[in-house]
C-alpha cells in the first residue's frame, strides 16, 4: 500500500515524464495521483470511519481512467506540445495514467514496518520507504510508456513541420526584384 505522499510523488513523476512542465500542472498531478483516496475523507464525514469505504469505487480502473481523462481534457493536467497547441488525446492519457498509477500502486504489497511513530495509521518509516520504492519503480515503469507516447507525439509533428516548412519556402519570393 502506498501512502498519499507516495501517490502524489508518483503522480508528479508520471506527469513530468509524459510532458507536463508547469508548476501548476505538476501540483495538479500530485493531487490527481492521490485522488482515489478521497474515499477516506468521505468515509470519515459520512460514516465517522475513514476506512469503511476505502478502496471501493474510487480504487477501480474505471474511476481512474474516467477521472484522469476528464482532468486531462479540462486542461488541469496537460502537456506542453512542440507546436504550442494542446493535444486533447495526450492530455487525457496523461490524466488517466496519473490517476491510474494510484490503483496500480495500491495493488502491489510493500513490507510493513510496525515500529516507531505513526501518522494516519502508518509508521513514519513506511512513509519514507514507500516514497523511495515507488519513485524508483515509477520512473522505471513509465519510461516505456513515455517512449511510446513521445513517438506518437513527435514523429507526426516532425513530418507536418517539414512538409509545411518546404511549402512555405517555395511560396515566398526569392528576394527583391525577382
Amino acid at each position: 500500500m502506498a501512502s498519499p505522499i507516495g501517490h502524489g510523488l508518483i503522480g508528479m513523476m508520471v506527469a513530468r515524464r509524459m510532458g507536463v512542465r508547469s508548476k501548476a500542472g505538476l501540483a495538479a498531478a500530485a493531487v490527481a495521483g492521490s485522488l482515489p483516496d478521497v474515499d477516506i475523507i468521505v468515509g470519515k464525514l459520512v460514516h465517522d470511519d475513514p476506512w469503511k469505504i476505502h478502496r471501493q469505487g474510487t480504487h477501480t480502473m474505471n474511476f481512474a481512467v474516467t477521472a484522469g481523462a476528464l482532468a486531462g481534457l479540462a486542461g488541469i493536467v496537460r502537456s506542453e506540445s512542440i507546436e504550442g497547441e494542446r493535444d486533447l488525446l495526450m492530455d487525457a492519457l496523461i490524466g488517466a495514467a496519473v490517476v491510474g498509477s494510484h490503483v496500480v500502486l495500491d495493488k502491489v504489497p510493500i513490507p510493513e514496518i510496525p515500529h516507531g511513530p505513526t501518522f494516519i495509521g502508518m509508521s513514519l518509516a513506511n512513509w519514507v520507504v514507500d516514497a523511495a520504492i515507488w519513485s524508483v519503480a515509477a520512473l522505471t515503469a513509465v519510461s516505456g510508456l513515455v517512449v511510446a507516447v513521445r513517438m506518437y507525439e513527435t514523429h507526426p509533428a516532425e513530418r507536418r513541420r517539414t512538409a509545411t516548412a518546404g511549402t512555405n519556402m517555395r511560396s515566398q519570393p526569392a528576394g527583391p526584384g525577382r
